[in-house]
């Protein structure tokens, strides 16, 4: 069961061949959409506006669900988009972008995580950097340039 916000979400979605959508109109998802959810065995994937507030609900519900043992799928949308939007730009395609967008429940949850990760890492091969260039200079020949790019890309994830 894929979860929007709106009407036209539903609308639009179904217009472009896409079932099982439900619009809890704007973000109003309750303790009883959940416990229906989970008496079903369904594995909802929350599709909900791409703007602040659909990003809090999103994380919200997929946490309320979590906390009853369901484990929900979500899918981010772009910046200021709803599934109305991406309705009319994906059109017949709309099924396959949200099967391809579609991220599982560990992921989701883990994705601010990554992200920080991420943002770690980068700072610290910048304050690497001014070492590994100097190291640099002391490649002499093209096959030892060729065994310091490997090393580079994959001890560091760094290419040069």
């Amino acid at each position: 069961i894929r979860i929007t916000e709106g009407q036209f979400d539903v609308i639009l979605g179904q217009r472009y061949g896409v079932t099982n959508l439900m619009a809890p109109l704007g973000t109003a998802f309750t303790e009883e959409h959940a416990k229906f959810i989970k008496k079903e065995g369904k594995i909802p994937c929350f599709c909900l506006d791409g703007d602040a507030a659909g990003r809090k609900a999103t994380q919200k519900k997929v946490s309320m669900l979590a906390s009853m043992g369901v484990y929900s799928k979500v899918v981010i949308l772009p910046d200021g988009k709803d599934m109305a939007d991406m309705a009319n730009i994906c059109k017949d395609g709309l099924e396959d972008y949200i099967e391809r967008s579609s991220l599982p429940f560990w992921q989701y949850a883990l994705q601010d995580k990554a992200d920080e990760f991420d943002a770690k890492i980068n700072e610290l091969r910048m304050t690497m950097l001014p070492d590994i260039m100097e190291a640099c200079k002391s490649v002499r020949s093209d096959e030892e340039n060729l065994l310091l790019s490997s090393y580079l890309k994959e001890r560091f994830g760094i290419s040069i």
